[in-house]
Parts: structure tokens; sequence; C-alpha cells
């Protein structure tokens, strides 16, 4: 007797067909990371090749029994994939009101600095003896990459670590020193460098300058948080 499926059975062929590797990727990704899966967990229970599952969440085409593989390690049909909303995309929130603020300059671990009032970090100016920046907290925990907010009230010690960095520029004027190079950067400015290389932030600009920071990196390192 032939196999009855459900009318609602959609097999891994139609979901390609339906909405294409792109899309199935990024619904993969994101249920995996709502899960708190890394990518090799991820590979291990699908039985499949960390490459694979890599190549699939960037949008590329994977064979359809690794798709399967890769669903059933997850937990997932191709029917709950498609069900899943785009609530499930979004990966993290952080308010400005759950800020926690530290010293750059004094700044030694994340568990182990003093945090500095709101209030405290509003009123400072130039003639201020802290340089004030906080991490988005809940950003942090997707690894790959940590954001920071930095209220650039004197220059910055220079320093190198792993990974690339890329500066934004919210407010006022700011010169970025990389090795032997310098850029001047203004409001909607933005400079991506390697992090290697010795480098800098020096305020430019009467008001404090305010930029936005993001390190990217494979690893954790001693300034990233715990």
């Amino acid at each position: 007797m032939a196999l009855e499926l459900s009318p609602d059975y959609i097999s891994v062929r139609d979901l390609i067909a339906l909405h294409g590797y792109e899309w199935v990727g990024a619904r993969v990704r994101a249920a995996r990371l709502k899960a708190g899966i890394s990518i090799r967990e991820a590979a291990e229970s699908a039985q499949v090749s960390k490459n694979t599952l890599v190549r699939l969440e960037r949008g590329e085409a994977v064979h359809n029994s690794s798709l399967e593989q890769i669903l059933w390690g997850l937990k997932l049909t191709p029917r709950r994939l498609q069900s899943i909303g785009s609530q499930d995309s979004i990966l993290a929130v952080d308010r400005a009101s759950e800020a926690k603020w530290f010293d750059m300059r004094s700044f030694v671990t994340w568990t182990v600095s003093e945090s500095i009032p709101a209030d405290v970090v509003a009123a400072a100016d130039s003639n201020s003896t802290f340089l004030p920046f906080y991490h988005l907290r809940h950003m942090r925990e997707r690894a790959g990459f940590q954001p920071f907010f930095i209220r650039l009230l004197s220059a910055t010690e220079k320093r190198f670590h792993r990974g690339e960095e890329l500066i934004y520029v919210l407010k006022g004027e700011v010169r970025v020193e990389v090795g032997d190079a310098a850029v001047t950067l203004g409001p909607n400015d933005a400079l991506l460098f390697h992090a290697t290389e010795p480098h800098c932030y020096i305020p430019l600009s009467s008001e404090a300058p305010e930029i936005f920071c993001i390190i990217f990196s494979t690893g954790k390192e001693d300034h990233f948080p715990d």
C-alpha cells in the first residue's frame, strides 16, 4: 500500500522551488541561533560537514539529502521552517536605558571594571578625566563581532588587536590614525581598517564626537566581553 502523506506535507524539493536557497539558508540560520546552537554543533547533530551548513546559511545550494539532515538535526520539518515568522529573524535588541557605561582608560574586564552612572556620563565634557563607552551587550552574545558606542571626550591610546574595525561617526569630527596613515571623518563618514595596526581616535570638534565602532573577529580576546 502506498504511503499516504499529510495534505499539508511539503518536501525539501518543494521548499527550494518555492523560496530558493537564500531564503531557506536565512531561516535555518535564524532557527539555529534562536536555539543557541553553534554551526559546529548543528553540523554534528545533522551528521553533515560544517562547510555544508556554512554554504547553506550563505544561501548557496546543497544536496536535498543534506538539507533534510540539517532540518532533522535542528528538529525542524520543511513545513515548520516555512512557518517561522520574521520575528524569529530578530536576534537581539539593545535599549539605551540598559546601557552600562565604562571608562575606556581604566577598563580591565567586563566583570571587574566599575561602571559609570549614566547621569555622570551625560554631564561629561572635555575636562572629564574618563573616556566613556558602552557595549551593546545583547549583540555580543551573537558572537563574530563586537559593537561599541563611544563619547570621544579625548584621544584614545594607540592599541592593536586581531580582526577588522569599523568606525561610523554620528556627531562631530574625528581623526583616525592607523599605523602611519590618518583619515579625518565627519558626521555619517565611516572607515574600515585592519585592527592589527596600532590605531587611535582623536576628537577634532569642540563638542565631544559620538562614534559607533564595530570590531569583527573570529575569537574572543582580553578586550572582548567575558
